[in-house]
């Protein structure tokens, strides 16, 4: 039957797709996680943990269906993204990045370059994202990793600025946020770079092993990071996360809890037009 054929294909091109967790470098868009620990383990037991599934694979691939998106309608609306995908590296720190592109404003000699980063999202998380303030603060450890992962791309690329271009999954909605040079940007950008050249120091101490981990790398900054941990339990038994034992919503637990909430609220407000024209 067609119907069985089409599923059957969809999972494995799905599977074809899926990647092991390993990794050979200091990925940039990791760099704002604040755990060593993490980061390290990533590096050399990621290859243990066990792959995720199609359907994560899908939510993966959606994004990028979603950027190559924004990337045609900011052409059609007249700002073409150059350089899409350009990689670079920093060999003696370990540190991979990868821009989602960047625009080149004015006459060449005074061009000004503004990296940029394309995320999308759902529409109650877009709704509550509107500064660089709203991803630091954000409950979901990856947003966290945003501002990381932008101030590398301003670094490797020498750029006057970074703006990250945010789309609404649920209605194409676009909003843009500015992360322009200064004070808060070399805070980011050091603080990355530093726990770079830590993790490549971890890497290449051979004292470290998988029973003395704790004597060198220090846990978590914050408890609420190792809830959800891939490591906890078996490659890293952190103290901080008995006093963080809080639940984390992942993007769809908050996003089914929001809609949840919406739909009670409008038939909260339907009871209420309704039993005030009964009562009228």
């Amino acid at each position: 039957m067609l119907a069985e054929r089409i599923n059957k294909a969809w999972r494995e091109k799905k599977e074809s797709r899926i990647k092991s967790w390993g990794a050979r470098s200091n990925a940039a868009s990791q760099l704002g996680w604040k755990c060593d620990r993490y980061l390290y383990l990533r590096r050399k037991r990621g290859q243990e943990i066990p792959a995720h599934d199609v359907i994560l694979q899908s939510v993966f691939d959606e994004g990028y269906l979603h950027e190559k998106a924004v990337k045609r309608e900011l052409s059609d609306l007249g700002f073409e993204v150059l350089e899409a995908e350009r990689e670079f590296r920093d060999e003696i720190r370990e540190i991979t990045c990868r821009i989602d592109g960047a625009f080149k404003e004015g006459p060449h000699r005074g061009e000004t370059i503004t990296v940029a980063e394309l995320k999308s999202m759902s529409g109650n998380i877009f709704d509550r994202i509107h500064s660089i303030d709203d991803f630091i603060r954000s409950n979901a450890p990856y947003h966290r990793t945003y501002p990381a992962q932008l101030a590398m791309g301003m670094y490797f690329t020498e750029a006057d600025a970074g703006v990250w271009i945010l789309k609404n999954k649920t209605t194409g909605e676009i909003k843009c946020i500015d992360f322009p040079r200064g004070d808060l940007y070399q805070e980011i950008l050091e603080d990355a770079i530093e726990r770079a050249e830590r993790i490549t120091c971890y890497m290449n101490n051979k004292a470290i092993t998988n029973d003395n981990l704790e004597d060198f790398i220090p846990e978590a900054e914050h408890g609420f990071l190792c809830v959800k941990c891939p490591f906890r339990g078996w490659a890293c038994f952190p103290d901080i996360v008995d006093d963080a034992e809080v639940e984390i919503l992942d993007d769809a637990g908050l996003e089914k809890a929001l809609s949840d909430h919406a739909d009670l609220q409008d038939n909260f407000d339907a009871y209420r037009r309704l039993d005030k024209s009964i009562k009228a």
